[in-house]
């Protein structure tokens, strides 16, 4: 009787946890694709047309780094923006692609010999 028990439960379990693993496996959970770099500013100031004055202040930061192809600072801006309090998911989801691109960039950066973008990434990898 226990035996049988515990078949039906860990069947059930079973069940739950496929059931669980393939919602979670849907087209609307595909990985967010990177914003080409000439498109992130154009697509940063449209998410946050609304936002606060000081939520403009970091994204005017984060665009002048990314012009001036300081992408650490950059990459840093993109963090504290994705932060920040108020942030709706439209607004994350626009930051996070811009920073798979300015990620992209850094790591290009640091193969062609910058050493500010080596030293970031070492920063990054240290601090995991």
């Amino acid at each position: 009787m226990n035996r049988a028990i515990n078949v039906v439960r860990g069947s059930v379990a079973l069940l739950l946890t496929g059931s669980l693993l393939l919602a979670g496996c849907g087209p609307n959970n595909a990985s967010p694709l990177p914003i080409p770099v000439a498109r992130i500013p154009a697509e940063m100031n449209k998410a946050f047309a609304a936002s606060k004055p000081e939520t403009q202040q970091i994204i005017a930061k984060m665009l002048a780094a990314l012009q001036s192809k300081d992408y650490p600072a950059a990459y840093q801006d993109g963090q504290y923006l994705s932060a920040a309090p108020g942030i709706t998911k439209n607004q994350l989801t626009v930051t996070a692609r811009a920073m798979l691109e300015i990620n992209r960039l850094l790591k290009e950066a640091s193969a062609q010999g910058d050493p500010g973008a080596s030293a970031y990434i070492g920063y990054q990898k240290h601090n995991r």
